[in-house]
């Protein structure tokens, strides 16, 4: 679904001093966008550049009515950028880390004088049960929610490529920047399905059928996710031409 018309370029870091800087060929400027299960109100997105003592924060709103935010855009230094980190504020909740996303995704390089289009930041919910104990079923059962397992739930990242709808907007508010926007998504450490096959892993069911304890699955979290979480440390190390990292001690965190 494209973006609705009222869907502004978020631009307040695109001023008359940060685009002479641009036009002057000393910058860059990166577009970046955010979409997906969480339907974040606003979320703020963290991009590191190599080098830097600090990091750019994006800031997307999510339209009415629309599962994607208005794409943000922010002039930057050159350089080589990866996803630090990103958080959801939603109205009604408490705010949602997504730092664990750093993870995910490698970097990208962005030259002075270019527009990259990073993509759009995407995230799915991903839903396991386990057993419910015989006292909770029979108190959910007198509040009748309905519920008769224990829910858990995680978030898997991707970003896909909605250019597209980028474009649609910069020929409103930037059309003197659409001909020199280039894609460039970063490369793709952890999978969905790498992420979602540890978790059923951990969350597969007994060999009666049943569903495991919340104990059972908790314990075999943190191994399933340390055998992704390396795999994609050495990815990372690989693609900067490192030597394999030594395996530390103990298990990844329970969730990531």
């Amino acid at each position: 679904m494209g973006l609705s018309s009222c869907a502004k370029i978020e631009q307040t870091t695109l001023n008359m001093d940060s685009m002479s800087r641009f036009a002057e060929g000393h910058s860059a400027i990166i577009v970046i966008n955010t979409s997906g299960a969480l339907f974040c109100d606003t979320t703020f997105i963290a991009l590191h550049r190599e080098g830097a003592e600090k990091n750019d924060v994006f800031i997307t709103y999510r339209q009415a009515g629309y599962g994607t935010s208005a794409p943000a855009a922010m002039v930057v230094e050159p350089g080589r950028y990866r996803l630090a980190g990103a958080s959801c504020l939603k109205a009604g909740y408490y705010p949602a880390s997504m730092s664990t996303a750093a993870l995910w995704f490698g970097d990208i390089e962005v030259k002075a004088g270019e527009v990259v289009y990073m993509g759009t930041l995407d995230t799915e919910l991903l839903d396991y049960k386990t057993q419910m104990s015989s006292g909770m079923k029979a108190l959910n059962a007198l509040f009748f929610t309905g519920r008769d397992a224990n829910e858990f739930k995680y978030i898997a990242y991707r970003f896909n490529d909605s250019s597209a709808d980028v474009i649609e907007r910069l020929r409103v508010d930037r059309p003197e920047l659409v001909d020199l926007m280039k894609t460039r998504l970063p490369p793709v450490y952890i999978t969905r399905d790498d992420f979602a096959g540890a978790l059923q892993r951990a969350y597969a069911p007994n060999a009666d059928g049943t569903l495991p304890t919340t104990d059972q699955a908790q314990a075999r979290l943190p191994q399933e996710l340390k055998t992704v979480v390396e795999a994609a440390i050495a990815a990372r190390r690989a693609a900067h031409g490192q030597p394999p990292a030594a395996k530390p001690d103990g298990a990844a965190p329970s969730h990531i």
